[in-house]
């Protein structure tokens, strides 16, 4: 009889674990559209209150696309599930999913704020363009609120945008490469 080798059973627990994570993340469409708009706007009161980038692009920016409450589980495979929102000159134009995947060392759980600014409409139109797909790699450590973060990106690498990681919380170590995507929705009241 044969058995799995040592690394196709710990690939096997993570395809298991993502498939399970999956499962368990919230679906955008159960946030009601105002809820999630305010929730947004209180993202980003805290973001400006601790950033002081963040608070002097504000202004500045055409647009800028809020998640308020990113979750991520990972254990060598991640995901990560978002819903947000966004405004064009502080009003609220769109609601967008964001669903990533992640390979590498990683494991932890986090929930987290995420702010993507987008300094002109053809920053804007970027998002568009390439359909809302980034990927990228991130060396991240959090422990409890605190972090190192870094990130290197397709998004955050263009002339024009800015991203924004903050008020995480969790537990969570990760080296490796992700690949995201943001798609809008319309959300049924």
């Amino acid at each position: 009889m044969k058995t799995l080798p040592l690394v196709g059973k710990r690939w096997l627990f993570g395809i298991l674990l993502l498939g399970v994570s999956i499962g368990l993340l919230p679906h955008a469409e159960a946030v009601p559209p105002n809820e999630l708009e305010k929730k947004a706007r209180g993202a980003l009161s805290r973001l400006f209150r601790h950033s002081r980038v963040a608070s002097e692009n504000a202004d500045r920016a055409y647009a800028i696309l809020v998640f308020p409450d990113t979750k991520k589980l990972a254990l060598g495979v991640g995901v990560e599930t978002a819903t947000g929102v966004l405004f064009e000159r502080m009003k609220a134009r769109s609601f967008h999913n964001l669903t990533a995947l992640s390979c590498g060392l990683e494991i932890g759980i986090q929930k987290f704020g995420y702010a993507i600014f987008f300094m002109s409409e053809d920053a804007l139109d970027y998002l568009y363009d390439s359909r809302g797909f980034e990927i990228g790699s991130s060396p991240n450590l959090v422990i409890g609120d605190g972090i190192f973060s870094q990130s290197a990106s397709t998004t955050n690498q263009r002339p024009g945008i800015l991203t924004f990681a903050f008020a995480q919380t969790g537990l969570m170590m990760n080296v490796g490469v992700h690949i995201a995507k943001i798609t809008e929705y319309e959300p049924g009241d």
